[in-house]
């Protein structure tokens, strides 16, 4: 029973990381619940619902995008 609940822990974690590094936002935000609450303390933000979480990660989405251009 506890390698069961450990096991499909891991595929969450697993399931949510892949589709947040391949930039499918949606995804990501779909494994989360209503309630979330989001948390990055060393930029002093926290978000709350799915789609604070998920305006947070499009915004990201943009700002890297920019950087990478820049450098190019």
């Amino acid at each position: 029973m506890v390698q069961k609940k450990i096991e499909a822990n891991l595929a969450m974690v697993e399931a949510h990381f892949g589709s947040e590094a391949d930039g499918r936002v949606d995804e990501a935000v779909r494994l989360y619940t209503d309630d979330i609450i989001w948390e990055a303390p060393s930029r002093n933000i926290v978000l709350h619902g799915k789609q604070e979480v998920a305006d947070n990660y499009r915004s990201e989405e943009r700002r890297v995008g920019k950087e990478c251009r820049s450098r190019w």
